[in-house]
């Protein structure tokens, strides 16, 4: 509604949704039309072949083949059967309308899983966070290639953060170390194991993830960081939420942890639905922690308390951090430039401002 209302498109929103109405309401008039026509045909055909019976019947009891009460009977029985076999006049369009719904439904159900773990897939114990990517490319289905031949360390208890201009493949390697894709060429390993060898869901139960588009449930806030670690108990929660500076704003609300947080989170700012889902990530306390511009949605202030809250979390654990911020980007131990699907410079924040490369040029246009 405020992007609509933003750019004026009312009226090209009304006629779309007309556009939809019509074309709905002449697919049920066809439908009620096909109806329309098989009652008539029904009435008449009911109507002689009664008329036959009866003559029959007639001629049955002229011959003192057939009594009165006979007769009765089967007028009776005609009279209950006949309403369920006209219903059978309507049978074809209920059972068109029955299987175009069960064609969507199974669709789905029947929907092959294209990242399944293999029959011997070992399953993952907590791990250390040695996080490696060995020459891994990859394309998406739609043949957009994100990387090539990408390879990298980061050590345990090491924060990386990982930065490139739009589509140089950083988010990806989130989603190849969550194997929510697996690798054309090249190996993704955790603790030395193959991702593509192991238990998916005990990789992930070691991983925890902010993404930028914060994606909340239309359910309470508490339940929402609770989605972290089913369980845990409302001192952890609340724990959890002072980390990501978001206890205050969330015990301002009219319900406090059980104020409903909406669709998607849209009784929520920005900035809170983002301290919510880093409350979620601190809860899950994984050795291996995922930040995809978590902190972007934020005001300095914020991100100044989200930032010592999370210097603080994550000791001892592997940080990955996609940021575009220099502030957040200067605090990692090492950062890897990435272009066009590939690591060009790695280093610290002053080593790599020192080669005059690919990442001063990000800074400087930054902070241009």
């Amino acid at each position: 509604a405020r992007v609509v209302k933003a750019y004026g498109l009312e009226p090209y929103q009304k006629s779309r949704a007309r556009q939809g109405f019509v074309e709905r309401s002449k697919l049920f008039l066809k439908v009620l039309t096909d109806r329309a026509a098989v009652d008539p045909i029904l009435e008449v055909a009911g109507g002689a072949a009664l008329a036959g019976i009866l003559g029959f019947a007639a001629w049955r009891m002229s011959q003192g083949a057939m009594t009165l009460g006979d007769l009765l009977g089967f007028i009776a029985a005609l009279g209950i059967v006949s309403p369920e076999l006209r219903a059978l006049g309507t049978l074809n369009a209920v059972a068109q309308e029955g299987g175009a719904a069960a064609d969507r439904v199974f669709e789905i159900v029947d929907a092959t899983t294209h990242i399944a773990d293999a029959p011997d897939a070992e399953r993952l114990n907590r791990v250390n966070g040695h996080v490696v990517f060995d020459g891994v490319s990859f394309a998406y289905p739609d043949g957009t290639r994100a990387l090539n031949g990408l390879s990298f360390v980061a050590a345990p208890g090491e924060t990386v953060a990982i930065v490139g201009p739009s589509g140089a493949g950083k988010s990806t390697v989130f989603n190849l170390l969550m194997r929510l894709y697996d690798a054309e060429s090249g190996a993704v390993s955790v603790d030395g194991k193959n991702v593509r060898g192991v238990v998916g869901d005990t990789l992930r139960a070691n991983i925890g993830l902010v993404a930028q588009d914060s994606a909340l449930f239309d359910d309470t806030v508490q339940n929402n960081i609770a989605l972290g670690r089913l369980g845990a108990t409302n001192a952890e929660i609340e724990a959890a939420a002072k980390a990501a500076n978001a206890h205050d704003f969330i015990t301002a609300m009219p319900d406090g942890y059980q104020s409903p947080a909406g669709e998607m989170g849209r009784n929520l700012s920005g900035g809170q639905r983002q301290r919510v889902a880093l409350a979620r990530a601190i809860l899950r306390g994984a050795p291996i922690l995922l930040l995809d511009e978590a902190t972007s949605a934020l005001d300095a202030e914020s991100e100044a308390k989200v930032q010592a809250a999370l210097a603080e979390f994550s000791k001892g654990r592997t940080t990955l951090i996609i940021a575009h911020r220099l502030s957040t980007v200067r605090a990692a131990d090492r950062i890897i430039v990435m272009e066009d699907g590939r690591a060009v410079e790695e280093g610290t924040h002053d080593a790599l401002m020192a080669s005059s490369g690919a990442y001063k040029r990000l800074v400087e246009l930054q902070l241009s």
